[in-house]
């Protein structure tokens, strides 16, 4: 193994919206628990993070969520899924800025499954060609933040199944 990605999604669970402080609370305990037995195999560990958790305040805490978790983590995967260059820009942007601060790299995930969140948040309708070219766009938009660390594709079986392969 070479490094550790998480994709931990408790604001998924009915809780978020009922406890939302002890669901963050038992989130971070989980992700400081998480790290420190990466950190003791020498692993870097990365995670996939929602676009939106800037708007959120950790517990006990100044700092906002995503800040918190990006803080943790050697690296995050920002789950930025719009289907344009300017829009995967306009709601990545807090969490570029954020970890730019903290020193922390991050990708910009996109999507190309389907989507049952509405057609802006997927490729998929558009194909891979129209994601290959936003994706330039977006490489050109970003390429000044300094946490800016590239482009995923969620997920590689639909990525495949686009592309014609």
């Amino acid at each position: 193994f070479k490094g550790i990605h998480v994709d931990i999604e408790p604001y998924l669970l009915p809780e978020w919206k009922s406890d939302l402080t002890s669901v963050l609370k038992q989130w971070q305990s989980n992700v400081t628990y998480l790290v420190q037995e990466a950190a003791d195999m020498q692993l870097p560990v990365v995670a996939a993070l929602p676009f939106w958790l800037y708007k959120y305040q950790a517990p006990d805490s100044e700092e906002t969520v995503s800040g918190w978790m990006i803080r943790q983590f050697d690296g995050i995967a920002v789950m930025a899924y719009r289907d344009t260059a300017e829009n995967i820009h306009n709601i990545a942007e807090n969490v570029l800025l954020e970890a730019a601060a903290l020193g922390k790299p991050v990708v910009v995930g996109v999507e190309i499954s389907p989507s049952s969140e509405g057609d802006f948040v997927t490729f998929y309708e558009e194909g891979a060609g129209y994601m290959n070219e936003q994706l330039l766009r977006l490489n050109e938009r970003l390429k000044d933040y300094p946490s800016f660390a590239g482009t995923a594709v969620h997920h590689y079986a639909s990525w495949k199944t686009a592309s014609g392969q």
